[in-house]
């Protein structure tokens, strides 16, 4: 049987090049963590090499986080082009690697020659843009999910198709009730739905086969935990990743994730609904005042695939106007 082989990517962008590059040989910047088949990876770039022995050239490596055993996965790594507007291959898709849960396994690396990169189209406005694609064999206690947008069939994993998960990701967690997962979406763009992807939380194409938009509405805290009004509070945590949503520190501030233990319900993953039929206001339980809103990265309020969801004021807009109706795969 074929392996199959679940694909994903990451772009990081560094600003300010020639200030990151004056760093020692040996030191790194990391990128934000991101999803690919059930691990969390991370690229990692030494701008003067990872060693004295290559300080010619500037080291870049992709790593997991959160192996607990070999992982055989395949990856590439590529340079945006500012003068084409296109990505650059600068590797070839790698062999099968092993990446190995060994705190002292660095990862797979690519050396980029610092005088080419300096004299090409790959750095404009002292910004430097790298993308990372893997192919990896899919952890087989968890779904692989849909971190590339592709469309991947989940039979079985962390979950049980449509139902909460019967047991959490470690155990330091414990279990949240069996119930069907639900959809996020927003009186904007009814077509979008609530959904992570690379580590983020975003809006994408509303699709009940990517399990990555499942949720479950955690209310069990309910009945004895209240916002200030007296609405009862719930967590919403991701049907994949098992982390939840978590508030913003501030007003316009992304809306992130943490992982999520049902013993311990944080104030940093509470949340309600203003009472009203149909689509409704979703706000931080301790912050009433701040909204769950969509935010267009257009010129236009034309939601598009990867936009973002941050907090905001009451504004009374459809942005800030959101719907969770149970979620069924097809």
């Amino acid at each position: 049987m074929a392996l199959e082989f679940v694909t994903g990517s990451k772009t990081f962008e560094i600003k300010d090049y020639s200030v990151v590059e004056s760093i020692s040989t040996g030191s790194s910047i990391l990128s934000e963590r991101f999803t690919v088949g059930g691990y969390n990876w991370v690229i990692k770039l030494f701008p003067q090499g990872n060693s004295d022995t290559v300080s010619m050239y500037t080291s870049v490596f992709v790593k997991v986080l959160n192996a607990t055993k070999d992982i055989q996965a395949m990856y590439s790594f590529s340079l945006w082009n500012w003068t084409t507007s296109k990505w650059s291959n600068t590797s070839k898709t790698s062999s099968h690697k092993t990446f190995s849960p060994s705190s002292s396994s660095k990862g797979y690396s690519k050396y980029i020659e610092m005088s080419g990169l300096k004299d090409s189209d790959y750095l404009t406005d002292d910004r430097l843009r790298i993308k990372c694609t893997l192919f990896v064999i899919p952890d087989d206690d968890k779904p692989a999910g849909n971190p590339s947008g592709e469309k991947i069939s989940i039979d079985n994993g962390f979950h049980t198709a449509s139902y909460a998960p019967p047991s959490a990701p470690s155990s330091t967690y414990t279990k949240l009730p069996r119930q069907p997962t639900v959809r996020i979406y927003c009186e904007a763009n009814k077509d979008l739905s609530v959904t992570v992807r690379n580590g983020t939380v975003v809006l994408a194409p509303a699709d009940s086969n990517d399990y990555y938009q499942h949720w479950i509405k955690d209310m069990s805290y309910g009945d004895k935990v209240k916002d200030v009004t007296g609405i009862p509070v719930f967590a919403l945590v991701n049907r994949v990743t098992g982390e939840a949503l978590q508030n913003p520190a501030g007003e316009n501030e992304e809306v992130s994730l943490v992982p999520y233990k049902t013993n311990r319900l944080k104030d940093s993953v509470k949340w309600t609904e203003m009472w009203s039929t149909g689509f409704r206001a979703i706000r931080i339980a301790d912050t009433t005042s701040l909204n769950l809103t969509a935010i267009s990265s257009g010129i236009d309020t034309n939601f598009s695939d990867g936009d973002k969801i941050v907090v905001k004021k009451w504004l009374n807009d459809p942005v800030q106007r959101w719907m969770i109706v149970p979620n069924v795969p097809c």
